[in-house]
């Protein structure tokens, strides 16, 4: 189950932590292979959900508990055959979403718990959502919501028969965000947020409100750039990562 949901690397140099990474709706482990030389002394475990890369042929999960049932077994295994090595969690947007809601459920059955949580262009699960939903759309105006956020390379956008495999998957992606009404628990760990300073669709107040889901402390970075900051500005945003995990 590990090897299905983690993919791992093999790092240059003895570890000092593990981090597990969730990508954004659409996204998959991929996007974090750049982590892994920028991070060497990181040991990455990238999630890849069902519906992308080599898990394309698997149906995608559209709802939280779908992801968690396969999802959580696989971070407590691998956390169990590390031995006591320290680890963190990161999830960017739709990643952040499931990010906060595996530990949470890690917490909730008592299991093992991270360092730190840190979570990136996403408000907390708990806050009501002010953008529109368009899974539900049609599917030239759902590829016109693609197109307006950006994230998506113009040439798949462009391609029926890409778009044919994209389109279930990043549907299923966006109506996780869009159908998820989370609760407020408190984690018993620190939580370090960072936002796009362009980004519209993540709101500061909003951003502020993850205090209310840690009873530790909470930080809160923000990066010159829109949503996709994570990838339109990669080495600076691994800078500002690296240098928080460094504190825990």
């Amino acid at each position: 189950m590990t090897g299905q949901w983690l993919v791992e690397g093999v790092p240059a140099v003895p570890v000092r932590r593990r981090l597990f990474c969730l990508p954004f709706a659409g996204g998959g482990a991929a996007i974090f292979e750049p982590w892994r030389r920028a991070l060497p002394d990181t040991a990455i475990s990238a999630v890849r959900l069902p519906g992308r890369e080599n898990r394309f042929r698997e149906p995608a999960l559209a709802d939280v508990d779908a992801v968690l049932h396969g999802l959580v077994p696989a971070v407590a295994a691998q956390v169990a055959a590390d031995r006591g090595l320290p680890w963190a969690v990161f999830g960017y947007s739709l990643g952040g979403l499931l990010a906060y809601e595996l530990v949470a459920r890690l917490a909730e059955s008592g299991g093992p718990l991270p360092a730190v949580l840190l979570v990136g262009g996403a408000e907390p699960p708990h806050v009501p959502r002010h953008l529109p939903d368009v899974s539900w759309l049609p599917r030239e105006e759902f590829v016109g919501q693609l197109r307006e956020l950006g994230g998506t390379s113009p040439e798949i956008l462009e391609h029926p028969e890409l778009l044919d495999l994209l389109l279930p998957m990043v549907r299923a992606d966006f109506r996780i965000v869009e159908t998820h009404r989370g609760t407020a628990r408190a984690l018993p760990l620190p939580i370090v947020t960072y936002r796009g300073s362009d980004d519209d669709g993540v709101r500061p107040e909003a951003m502020a409100r993850w205090s209310e889901l840690t009873a530790a402390s909470v930080t809160h970075r923000d990066i010159a750039g829109g949503h996709f900051v994570i990838s339109d500005r990669p080495a600076d945003f691994i800078s500002l990562v690296a240098a928080d995990l460094g504190k825990y």
